[in-house]
């Protein structure tokens, strides 16, 4: 697969491969998967450490075969036999009982965020081993038995709410907590419903799965109706996390817009419509994030609330995905420019390109710079799949997004409108028919005729204009990279 060369610094995949490298050192130096917050002392199940911590190394394999799956990284054998063990301790525990939040948290209900990962995670095991049958004939096996696993207990009767104001999700098995006065209500998520919908629109036409056209037909109609419910989570401007549009965070429209993004096609019009201003709104509060003085780290940690039980009281996690759940939305915003070409403006208004610079540099200057993952205040295994595949998607999605928008014709109205708005720019056009016209004229009398004047005039105001554009080429980076 040839790989398009340009001159911006996130197209290459040099970030990716070093990124790969670090997990594989770490994995072979140590007995187990760890990171930071799950280390072995603490958190005795290994399970989610190993899914997060195989996750990038398939997701690079299957996108550039060519690159990462000749060269692993990591022995083969290892993904081999870790993929088994992961899938053999989820099947042991009889459901997705570990647990993605920080700090740890001990119970017996099923996670649904979990649920999603495996059923994603699944297809991705199943692609990959395909041309090895003989070897992974028992992870092959597991893939499409766990796949079905998650995927039923996600549209289980009792685990979603369907009802006409859409389908939603929440973090664990239960989805009722007794509020006052008695009274049910659901406790579903943002956050929760966005995973849910990702894994689902991954897979439904997906071997892993295997189903009927039906089925698969049901399933988008249970994706547009969570669509929906997504939709109207907005407050005006950005998505809240529930029910009554209280919790507010920026990991809600993050994962959110993602959602709807990746879906697109398959939402409604009202919930389309909804998308562009979203987006907006979006990189404006990305913007006004990272234009804050004074901050070490920009991007605010997401707390979820968990309920557990039956009870009013919801424990709050961390948000494992941080700053990778941002870039990977970040990135799926140029989809919007392939699905309607009039999305061009909205990004370019918004100087979408220099926030996806400032974010991406901001990543990198987060890594260990020897080890090469993140953080350099400690391994996060889940900061670093989710980056990975940010850094993939990069490349892949938007390798041709910057000359898509440049020719776009409403760019070329806008600049020649604009122009004409510029008093020096009239008088460099003034001076140029007046030389010209000058020119002309001198053919009809003596020749040798000579006019300078009006090149001097010319050359100053050129001078002056480009003086005044790099001028304001460096504040607008300097403005975004306070």
């Amino acid at each position: 697969m040839m790989i398009k060369k340009t001159e911006r610094p996130y197209w290459d995949l040099d970030t990716v491969r070093e990124t790969l490298d670090g997990l594989a050192k770490l994995r072979t130096r140590s007995a187990d998967w760890e990171d930071n917050d799950y280390r072995k002392e603490y958190v005795k199940d290994r399970t989610f450490m190993l899914g997060e911590g195989l996750r990038p190394f398939y997701l690079a394999a299957l996108r550039y075969p060519d690159l990462f799956k000749k060269r692993l990284f990591i022995k083969r054998e290892f993904l081999l036999r870790d993929t088994e063990r992961f899938f053999k301790l989820i099947k042991a525990k009889k459901g997705f009982y570990a647990t993605p939040y920080v700090p740890y948290v001990k119970g017996n209900r099923q996670n649904t965020d979990f649920a999603a990962f495996v059923l994603e995670f699944c297809s991705l095991a199943y692609d990959f081993w395909q041309d090895d049958v003989k070897s992974a004939q028992r992870v092959l096996a597991l893939s499409k038995e766990l796949a079905q696993k998650a995927y039923r207990f996600l549209l289980k009767e009792g685990n979603q709410v369907d009802d006409e104001n859409g389908c939603r999700w929440s973090g664990t098995e239960p989805l009722k907590r007794t509020a006052r006065g008695r009274q049910e209500e659901p406790h579903t998520d943002t956050f929760f419903t966005s995973l849910v919908v990702l894994a689902l629109h991954s897979t439904v036409g997906h071997a892993v799965l295997s189903l009927g056209p039906d089925e698969q037909e049901a399933v988008r109609g249970i994706i547009r109706r969570a669509g929906k419910w997504i939709a109207e989570r907005s407050d005006g401007r950005m998505l809240t996390g529930n029910e009554s549009r209280t919790l507010k965070h920026l990991c809600y429209t993050t994962w959110g817009l993602r959602a709807l993004i990746e879906t697109m096609k398959l939402q409604e019009k009202s919930v389309r419509k909804i998308i562009p201003h979203l987006a907006n709104a979006y990189i404006n509060s990305i913007k006004e994030l990272i234009h804050h003085e004074g901050q070490d780290y920009w991007y605010p940690a997401g707390w979820l609330k968990i309920y557990k039980d039956s009870t009013n009281t919801a424990t709050e996690h961390k948000e494992r995905t941080d700053v990778g759940g941002l870039m990977l939305t970040l990135i799926s915003l140029r989809d919007l420019v392939d699905l309607d070409a009039r999305y061009g403006k909205l990004l370019a208004e918004t100087n979408y390109n220099v926030i996806v610079d400032f974010v991406i540099q901001s990543v990198k200057s987060l890594r260990d710079p020897r080890k090469k993952t993140w953080f350099i205040t400690g391994l996060n295994l889940s900061l670093n799949s989710y980056l990975v595949e940010a850094f993939l998607m990069a490349t892949w999605r938007g390798k041709d997004f910057d000359q898509s928008v440049q020719v776009a014709a409403y760019m070329v109205k806008a600049a020649v409108i604009k122009s004409f708005e510029d008093e020096e720019i009239l008088n460099i056009l003034q001076d140029r028919f007046y030389r010209h016209i000058l020119s002309l004229a001198s053919k009809s009398t003596t020749k040798g005729q000579e006019i300078s004047q009006p090149a001097i005039v010319s050359k100053t105001s050129d001078q002056k204009i480009e003086g005044k554009l790099q001028a304001s080429s460096t504040s607008r980076k300097s403005s975004v990279r306070k």
